[in-house]
């Protein structure tokens, strides 16, 4: 009879809505699951209201400050 590999439990772990395998976690599942669109979508909405490209870097810059607090607040590494 064959030997079949032992199989390892893989770890998910939900933070705020947001689905974390193996604690990576992704600056673009971030942005999806607490704002509800990827970067292309949010840069083009704050262009189009008028924001400057400094000022969208500026906003960008205050969510990824966001997302690396969460990482640390919970132990995952991130993934931008």
């Amino acid at each position: 009879m064959k030997k079949g590999k032992k199989k390892t439990k893989r770890e998910f772990v939900e933070v705020d809505g947001m689905l974390v395998f193996e604690k990576r976690a992704f600056f673009n599942d971030y942005l999806e699951t607490q704002i509800g669109a990827n970067w292309f979508l949010i840069k083009r909405s704050l262009f189009d209201a008028g924001y400057t490209a400094q000022e969208a870097n500026d906003y960008r810059d205050g969510l990824l400050a966001d997302f690396r607090e969460m990482c640390r607040e919970h132990g995952f590494i991130e993934r931008v």
